[in-house]
């Protein structure tokens, strides 16, 4: 019977299993250089993790815009700024505009907004309002809304951080960076340029820093059409208090991408929730051959910057596990000529250099993603709880990017060591035989 020298079924499966018993061993026998190990590659992939689980929670999701922007309502509408009518603006950032025609028509004159909304829904207002406010003798410039911001139909744009809902026309709600900046409490007096009105509450809206000096009026108080004045109100200021006013749409039925087209048309803007949450496809969203403008190209640089930044991190994994590597790997020479000895091939020895590299390389990577996240929903959580919109949510969606990079950047750390150890190995091996006793 001849003598058949073909590899037997499953042998590269079983030296596989081999060399992670051996390097699963010898990670338990040398503790402090594993440990080492461990922890050069998980402080770069904990720094690499939550860098990009903060760049990506700086990007608004479809579902925060709707929530912060809208609240609970179908729809806002608000001049937009055309030159002519077949500007068509972006789906989801409505003030982003969309044309083959920018040169300006003489004869398009906008539309007011609430020209162009549909039938069939109630309405409510937000209303931007040019207003100072007294501080000693100085009259300092704050921000001003006309807006019912405590009505359900604004759940979740606007929340009543501290206080109470006003009760009359003399009583208002402020930011809390207005009772900072101005040293006032609840309760007290605030003389403005629409009047004097009592703090009761501190609002946050979603859209605006908590550190922001912002009054809250109800649309008509103080300012032009109110049916009353407050007892305390000052003088009641012009039309020309009033900067701009968005409108808001209140139904069950959603504004179509087609309404939005036809409200362009007459030169408004709308953010539609329906739109948002479902834009349509690329060849409805504009004019054929349209051009869009230059802010388009600002996030691929922000992405070439950030891949830039992580292939130069994962450098620094590569360099410095692979330096722990080769470390680890000049130990189990002896242990490795002895394996060579005994009939292993130099695929089999450096699989025990490389199973290192697995198991060290996933607690290291995993630790790190682990750590980094920790670290960025940290700080995500205190900035939302201190009223920062720097981030709207937590968002580690490069994660898995981040492991698999990682992952890799540690077995090419270990594959040069493994490789050359597996020569010396197998040279030692060799010259063994004919070393003195």
């Amino acid at each position: 019977m001849a003598l058949s020298l073909d590899p037997a079924p499953g042998g590269r499966r079983q030296a596989f299993f081999v060399a992670v018993r051996m390097a699963r061993r010898d990670i338990r026998r040398h503790k402090g250089r594993s440990l080492l190990i461990i922890l050069l590659i998980m402080l770069p992939l904990a720094g690499m993790a939550g860098a990009a689980a903060l760049v990506q929670s700086t990007q608004e999701t479809a579902a925060e815009r709707v929530q912060y922007q809208l609240g609970a309502t179908q729809a806002r509408f608000r001049p937009m700024p055309m030159a002519n009518g077949v500007m068509v603006q972006d789906p989801v950032e409505e003030l982003q505009i969309t044309t083959n025609n920018w040169d300006t028509n003489p004869d398009f004159t906008p539309a007011d907004p609430q020209d162009a909304i549909p039938a069939g829904y109630d309405v409510l207002t937000e209303s931007t309002l040019d207003l100072t406010a007294e501080s000693g003798a100085a009259d300092v410039r704050v921000v001003g809304r006309a807006v019912d911001a405590l009505s359900p139909a604004f759940a979740g744009k606007y929340t009543l951080l501290d206080g109470r809902a006003p009760g009359t026309d003399a009583e208002m709600l402020v930011s809390p960076g207005l009772l900072e900046r101005f040293g006032l409490g609840l309760g007290e007096e605030l003389a403005t340029s629409a009047g004097m009105f009592v703090a009761v509450g501190t609002l946050r809206d979603a859209g605006y820093s908590d550190s922001n000096s912002i009054v809250y009026l109800k649309p008509g108080q103080g300012s032009v059409g109110a049916p009353e004045q407050p007892a305390s109100a000052g003088p009641v200021p012009t039309a020309r208090a009033i900067k701009a006013t968005m409108y808001y749409l209140v139904g069950s039925e959603p504004v179509t991408w087609s309404q939005v087209l036809e409200a362009n048309a007459v030169g408004v803007t709308v953010l539609s929730r329906s739109v948002v949450l479902d834009p349509p496809p690329p060849d409805q969203r504009g004019p054929e051959g349209a051009g869009t403008t230059s802010s388009a190209s600002l996030p691929f640089a922000a992405y070439a910057a950030g891949a830039l930044l992580g292939a130069l991190a994962l450098l620094e994994v590569g360099l410095l596990a692979g330096a722990a590597f080769a470390v680890g790997a000049k130990g189990q020479v002896r242990e490795l000529a002895l394996l060579a000895a005994t009939g292993a091939e130099s695929p089999t020895i450096r699989s025990v250099v490389m199973a290192a590299g697995l198991w060290l390389g996933g607690i290291g990577v995993a630790a790190g993603a682990a750590v980094g996240l920790a670290a960025a929903a940290g700080v995500v959580i205190v900035a939302r709880l201190y009223g920062s919109v720097r981030f709207p949510g937590f968002h580690p969606d490069a994660l898995l990017t981040v492991l698999v990079m990682g992952y890799a950047a540690c077995l090419l750390a270990a594959l040069a060591p493994a490789r050359q150890v597996a020569r010396q190995a197998v040279l030692g091996a060799l010259k063994s035989g004919r070393s003195p006793a």
